[in-house]
């Protein structure tokens, strides 16, 4: 090639590079012009749109009276438990009752056999009678100088010792026939008819379950808050779904050293027998009652530092609200002050929430279900 066709091909070459850079120079401030006005654009655009609102739920409140109830476990007892024992010895001759009867006060229970004391008693009458007509003739001879003092003071002791062993023997004829003391059911018969038994040995057993007692043990630091004739509830496992009214008629006076618990019975009403000594109860009783109060879920509740406040929602906007917490028992706490019946309390959310800035209510929660179905606003333990 000539050395003019050369300086052409170089002279193309050097313009085809030249060009080149031109067009990635502009392309380059193209794209970066597109960048920064597409940039510029989103910002505007982020400025103009909705603030999005946090999603919240609120509980209408409703003023009650909040119950701060003492929950207890103890055992049903019957009203009378008695025992009865032999006073005198001998062979069981009559037992007309059977366990699981209902006796009246008065009832034979059973006899025991008196044969041989009546023999005694047959003696000591004949006795006595000699002993009193011996008498009768040392006080003729005294009255005509023939007879002694001292013989008439003799035979005056034998009559009063006769005559108390007379008395001795009749009441033993008396305690050989044992009867109930009180109205009530055979609970246990301890002997059968025709054994022998010695005095003192246990006959049977008499419970009265028309009425039944529930024994629990108070705490002391509970014990100011009760007083006798208070009304208690009382639930037995053997029984789900019965309440039973009682009222608390003893308090021990003395407690237990190693409990510090004060021995408290409650009578319970018992007229259909669906209650049975040995049962298992838990007793409610209410300490103290608050009215007009307000039960929150505690997790509604925000601490700061030393203080307690509430998000309440107004008209979509949310409102920090100071307020006075009062018994905090179990999941929920009870407002004593900052809280205004119907008011928007919110329960779910409130920690995105701003104090004045608005709020998305998703769900309004009225009737609330009651912590404890018993009684409405008690605090559960």
């Amino acid at each position: 090639m000539s050395a003019t066709a050369q300086k052409k091909s170089k002279g193309r070459h050097f313009l085809y590079s030249l060009i080149a850079c031109v067009v990635i120079v502009v392309g380059g401030s193209v794209l970066a012009m597109a960048a920064s006005s597409l940039r510029v654009s989103t910002a505007t655009n982020g400025d103009d749109a909705p603030e999005r609102l946090p999603n919240v739920n609120v509980m209408v409140l409703d003023a009650m009276t909040v119950y701060d109830a003492l929950r207890l476990t103890g055992g049903i007892e019957p009203w009378h438990d008695v025992t009865l024992s032999a006073e005198i010895g001998g062979r069981v001759v009559e037992q007309p009752v059977q366990e699981g009867q209902r006796v009246a006060a008065g009832d034979l229970i059973a006899r025991i056999d008196t044969d041989l004391l009546r023999a005694q008693t047959e003696e000591i009458e004949a006795r006595l009678a000699l002993a009193r007509e011996e008498l009768s003739r040392l006080n003729r001879l005294r009255e005509r100088g023939a007879g002694t003092a001292q013989d008439a003071d003799r035979a005056a002791t034998e009559v009063r010792v006769l005559e108390a062993n007379l008395r001795t023997a009749r009441i033993n004829i008396d305690r050989s026939v044992v009867r109930a003391p009180v109205e009530g059911i055979v609970d246990t018969l301890f002997q059968e008819q025709s054994e022998y038994i010695d005095p003192g040995m246990p006959l049977a057993r008499i419970v009265q379950v028309d009425r039944v007692k529930v024994v629990v043990g108070l705490p002391e630091r509970d014990v100011p808050f009760f007083e006798l004739g208070d009304t208690v509830q009382t639930m037995l496992d053997a029984l789900p779904g019965r309440e039973f009214q009682g009222t608390i008629y003893r308090i021990s006076t003395t407690g237990s050293a190693g409990t510090r618990t004060f021995k408290t019975e409650i009578e319970l009403p018992n007229e259909d027998g669906a209650i049975r000594p040995g049962m298992i109860a838990r007793v409610r009783l209410v300490r103290q009652e608050f009215p007009n109060s307000m039960l929150i879920p505690m997790n509604a509740v925000l601490s700061l530092e030393d203080r307690h406040a509430v998000f309440v929602e107004e008209d979509g906007i949310a409102q920090l609200r100071e307020v006075t917490v009062g018994l905090v028992q179990g999941s929920e706490v009870q407002i004593v002050s900052g809280l205004q019946d119907g008011e928007h309390l919110i329960v779910t959310g409130q920690r995105d929430v701003r104090p004045g800035r608005g709020v998305m209510v998703r769900d309004i929660i009225g009737d609330r279900e009651p912590t404890l179905p018993t009684q409405p606003g008690e605090l559960p333990l």
